[in-house]
C-alpha cells in the first residue's frame, strides 16, 4: 500500500517552522546578522546549505531565525511562499526495527516532498548522523531531485567526515562554519536574550546574573559551548524563581552549585575563602608533604580569585617520590574538597599503556570504524565529566608515544582524538604521579629520612626525571612536586586516623560499637606497620591483618550488645581485642 505523502512527511517531522514563525513561537536568535546575510546570498544562488559547528553554538537557532525573519520580511526572500519543515534522522531511525531501513525511508520522503512541488523546504537538523547511517548517496540524489533549497546542520567533524567520504556532495552543498562566539559577543547575545525574556515572558534577569552565568559556564563548563551553556544555566536558575521576581546572581550561583556539586566558597565572590583554614585542612590530611600542601593551596587560590589561565587546565602537576606517601591521596582529597566526591577522580594506571599501540587505545584508533575505538578510551572516560581530577598514575611507565600525545593535552588543555573531535580538559586538574628516582630517599631506619639532606635528594630526583622525560614535557607542568618519606610521627598520626576510620565500618557503626584504643597499639603500629618500599600502604595492610581481624573475631565470638565498647591493646607482642559487655569482660587475642 502506497502511503500518502503527508503521512510520510509526518513520520519525519519534528516541527513546522513556518507555522511556528507565523504563531510567533520561534525564539529569536541574536548576533546572527552576518551569517544570515551570507546564507541569504547562497540560497538565492540556488545552492543547498549545511551549517557545521560544535553542539551548542547556535546552528539550529540560526535556521529558526532565518524562517522567522522570512515571515516578517516583505517578499520573504528565498523562502517566500514555502513551508520550512524540521526533520530528524534520529527521530525516524528510532521508529524503525532496523536502521538499514532508513535509506529507503529517506527515498520515500524525497518522493513525498516531490509530490508537494516547491511548497516545502526540508531542514535536517542532525546531518552528522548521515555518516553513521551511510546516507551520503541519498543526500546527493536529493540535491538533484528537489526543486527548492535544502537546509541542513550538523556537528563539524561528522560533516567533514561525510564530505571526505562523499566529495560529490560539495558540488551541491555549501558548508557554512558556525563558530563559538567569543566572550564579548556572548555577553551582547545574553543581554539581547534577557531583553526578549522580559518582554515576552516577564522574566527579568539582572545584569550581574548574566555576567555570573557567562563567567561560570565559560571557565567551569569547558566541554560545552557558548551560547547554549550560559542560556541553559540562566534558564535553570529562572525556573526556580517565582514569577515577578528578578533572577539575581545568587540564583545563578545556587543553581550552578546544586547542579555541579561545587562548594559555594569556591565560586561565590561574596563568600570568603580562609587560606589558613584551607592549609590546615590539607596539612592535617597530607602528612609530611609541605610542598604538596603549598601547591594545592596556591592552585585553589587561583581558582577562587578567577586568575587561572582560561586556555589551560586549572592545574597540571607532576608528583614524584616514593610509593605510599600520599601522591594518589592528594588527588582524592582535591576531588573531595572541590567537588564533594572522591569519585570525581578519573584515574588511569599508565603501566597498562606500555605497548606501542597504547596511544591509539587512549586517543583513538584512526583505522577503526567503531565510534568508541575511534574516539579512544580517554574521550569516553571524560564524557559527562564537566570538571574533576584526571589522575595519571605511574606516568613514567607509559610508552613514549603515549607520553608524547599528552604534550598537547597538558599544554593546551585539549586534544584531538582520532574521530577529529576537539576534547577540552580545561576544567580539569591534571596530576601525573611518578616513582622515578624514588630510591634516592631510601635511607636507613626503614625509610625514615633526616630532613637536612632532602634538597640534595630532590635534585637527584630531578636529574633522573630529565633522563626519563623530555624537557618539553617537564616544562609544561605547572609544578613538579616532591613527596618525601614519612617520619615516625607521620606514621603514628596516619595509624591513628586509619583506626578511627574503622569506627565507620558497618560492623561497628550499625550496632553503635565503640573502639577504645590503648597507646600501645599506636606504638606497635608505628614500629611494625611501615615498610620503606610501600609507605603507608603497608601500614593499612598491617591494620587489616592485625587490628581489623582481631576486632572481627571478638565480635563474632562474643556477639556484644549494642553500644558495647571494644578495647584494643597489645599483649605479648600481639594486638588484642577486649569486648566489655554488661556482665562480663572476655578477651580474644588474634593468632596468626
Amino acid at each position: 500500500n502506497k502511503q500518502d505523502p503527508d503521512t510520510i512527511i509526518d513520520q519525519w517531522l519534528e516541527c513546522d517552522l513556518s507555522l511556528a514563525a507565523g504563531e510567533g513561537t520561534l525564539t529569536p536568535a541574536f548576533e546572527v546578522d552576518e551569517v544570515l546575510s551570507q546564507i541569504g546570498g547562497l540560497l538565492s544562488s540556488g545552492r543547498h546549505l549545511i551549517l557545521a559547528g560544535d553542539s551548542g553554538v547556535g546552528k539550529t537557532a540560526i535556521v529558526h531565525e532565518l524562517v522567522r525573519r522570512s515571515k516578517l520580511t516583505p517578499g520573504g526572500g528565498p523562502l517566500a511562499g514555502r513551508r520550512v519543515l524540521q526533520f530528524s534522522l534520529q527521530r525516524r531511525a528510532s521508529g524503525l526495527k532496523d536502521t538499514n531501513q532508513l535509506r529507503p525511508e529517506l527515498q520515500r520522503l524525497v518522493e513525498a516532498l516531490l509530490a508537494k512541488g516547491k511548497k516545502i523546504v526540508p531542514f535536517f537538523r542532525d546531518l552528522h548522523l548521515a555518516e553513521t547511517f551511510d546516507l551520503g548517496p541519498q543526500f546527493h540524489t536529493m540535491a538533484f531531485r528537489l526543486p527548492g533549497p535544502i537546509l541542513c546542520e550538523g556537528r563539524r567533524q561528522a560533516v567533514r567526515a561525510l564530505l571526505e567520504d562523499h566529495p560529490e556532495l560539495e558540488q551541491q552543498y555549501v558548508v557554512v562554519e558556525v563558530e563559538e562566539p567569543n566572550l564579548q559577543r556572548t555577553s551582547r547575545l545574553l543581554r539581547a536574550w534577557s531583553g526578549h525574556q522580559e518582554n515576552e515572558h516577564g522574566r527579568q534577569y539582572e545584569a550581574e546574573a548574566l555576567q555570573h552565568a557567562l563567567q561560570l559556564s565559560n571557565r567551569l563548563l569547558s566541554r560545552s559551548r557558548q551560547p547554549r551553556k550560559s542560556i541553559d544555566l540562566l534558564g535553570q536558575a529562572g525556573s526556580l524563581v517565582p514569577a515577578g521576581q528578578p533572577i539575581t546572581a545568587a540564583h545563578v550561583l545556587d543553581r550552578f552549585c546544586t547542579n555541579y556539586k561545587v562548594p559555594r566558597r569556591l565560586v561565590d565572590p561574596s563568600v570568603p575563602l580562609d587560606l589558613t583554614e584551607l592549609e590546615l585542612y590539607f596539612a592535617s590530611r597530607i602528612l609530611g608533604q609541605d610542598e604538596a600542601v603549598s601547591a594545592v593551596v596556591k592552585m585553589i587560590s587561583l581558582i577562587k580569585a578567577g586568575l587561572c589561565d582560561a586556555r589551560r587546565p586549572f592545574g597540571v602537576f607532576l608528583f614524584v617520590g616514593p610509593t605510599g606517601v600520599g601522591k594518589t591521596h592528594v588527588a582524592q582529597l582535591l576531588a573531595e574538597y572541590l567537588f564533594g566526591d572522591r569519585e570525581r577522580v578519573i584515574r588511569f594506571n599508565m603501566a597498562d599503556y606500555q605497548a606501542a599501540t597504547a596511544a591509539d587505545v587512549l586517543f583513538g584508533d584512526p583505522e577503526d570504524y567503531r565510534p568508541p575505538k575511534l574516539r579512544g578510551l580517554l574521550t569516553c572516560r571524560l564524557m559527562g565529566q564537566s570538571f574533576g581530577v584526571l589522575l595519571l598514575d605511574e606516568f613514567e611507565k607509559a610508552n613514549d608515544l603515549v607520553i608524547d600525545r599528552f604534550l598537547q593535552l597538558i599544554d593546551e588543555g585539549s586534544f584531538i582524538n582520532a574521530a577529529g573531535e576537539l576534547v577540552s580538559c580545561r576544567s580539569l586538574i591534571i596530576i601525573a604521579t611518578c616513582n622515578v628516582g624514588a630510591e634516592a630517599y631510601r635511607l636507613r631506619e626503614l625509610g625514615f629520612s633526616a630532613r637536612s639532606d632532602l634538597r640534595e635528594k630532590d635534585r637527584q630526583v630531578d636529574r633522573r626525571l630529565e633522563e626519563r622525560f623530555r624537557f618539553e614535557l617537564l616544562n609544561r607542568f605547572d609544578r613538579v612536586v616532591h613527596f618525601h618519606p614519612l617520619t615516625r610521627e607521620d606514621i603514628r598520626i596516619i595509624a591513628q586516623q586509619e583506626l578511627m576510620r574503622l569506627q565507620e565500618r558497618p560492623g561497628l557503626k550499625n550496632d553503635g560499637l565503640q573502639l577504645k584504643i590503648d597507646t600501645s597499639v599506636l606504638d606497635w603500629l608505628t614500629a611494625n606497620g611501615f615498610d620503606a618500599h610501600f609507605g603507608a600502604r603497608f601500614l593499612r595492610r598491617t591494620i587489616e591483618r592485625h587490628v581489623a581481624t582481631a576486632i572481627a573475631e571478638a565480635i563474632v565470638r562474643e556477639q556484644p550488645q549494642p553500644h558495647a565498647t571494644i578495647t584494643l591493646s597489645v599483649r605479648q607482642g600481639r594486638i588484642v581485642a577486649v569486648v566489655a559487655a554488661e556482665r562480663a569482660l572476655r578477651e580474644v587475642a588474634f593468632t596468626q
